[in-house]
């Protein structure tokens, strides 16, 4: 409904703004090592009760449907953020994440960037080429892992690895979201954002957050 009312507004204004649409890699549905590509253009297939990507479907669908004068979508890939390990343990999503499902990472940073770089260009009247077309926001060789390696890159921080803290069956095997992008270049070929990998980014939280380092020395068990 907050897409709806966004693009509705935008129709009714003269003259119309262009409208950027942020999507998501979800809509792809559940994806394996079996087959981890993906590009625009793709079958869209939520995986089944995903509630969220079922809405962000419908949203992206009313913005193509929508006959605006100039819009792009951009379905955003897995996110990295600053605050990502303090929210991402407080809930159930975490071990909704399949150890085998292929993620390409891209940092908050990154994504930001993207967005400044596509506003300066159209400033500048550059992109006259962007508009009217789906793009995926991608990420690079630098941002592909897998759920478990992402885990696995994590624990690094305090000495440990997956198999120390986690078991295999807590976690859904199938029915998650996320995929490798073939097509993920194409918008850094054009706005050059790709900056940030997740080595650099698991780097960057051990830095900011020295307690971590603490895990090394503490016992395992206490941790758990």
């Amino acid at each position: 409904l907050g897409t709806v009312a966004l693009v509705d507004a935008v129709k009714a204004c003269k003259p119309q703004p262009k409208y950027i649409h942020i999507s998501t890699v979800a809509l792809y549905g559940n994806r394996n090592e079996m087959h981890p590509w993906g590009r625009v253009g793709d079958p869209l297939l939520v995986s089944p009760f995903d509630a969220y990507a079922m809405h962000k479907l419908f949203a992206e669908r009313y913005v193509l449907e929508s006959e605006l004068e100039s819009w792009a979508v951009l379905r955003q890939t897995a996110m990295l953020h600053p605050n990502m390990m303090r929210n991402n343990i407080k809930d159930g999503l975490l071990f909704h994440t399949a150890y085998n499902a292929p993620l390409e990472w891209s940092t908050s940073r990154d994504s930001g960037l993207l967005i400044k770089n596509i506003l300066a260009a159209e400033g500048k009247g550059e992109i006259p080429f962007f508009w009217k077309r789906i793009y995926n926001i991608g990420a690079g060789k630098r941002g592909r892992e897998t759920g478990y390696d992402t885990f696995n890159d994590g624990f690094a921080m305090i000495g440990g690895t997956t198999e120390k803290f986690f078991k295999p069956y807590w976690f859904a095997s199938r029915n998650f979201h996320g995929l490798w992008f073939s097509d993920g270049g194409e918008l850094e070929e054009m706005f050059h954002y790709q900056r940030d990998g997740v080595k650099e980014y698991w780097k960057e939280i051990a830095d900011k957050h020295k307690l971590f380092r603490m895990g090394r020395i503490v016992p395992k068990g206490l941790i758990h």
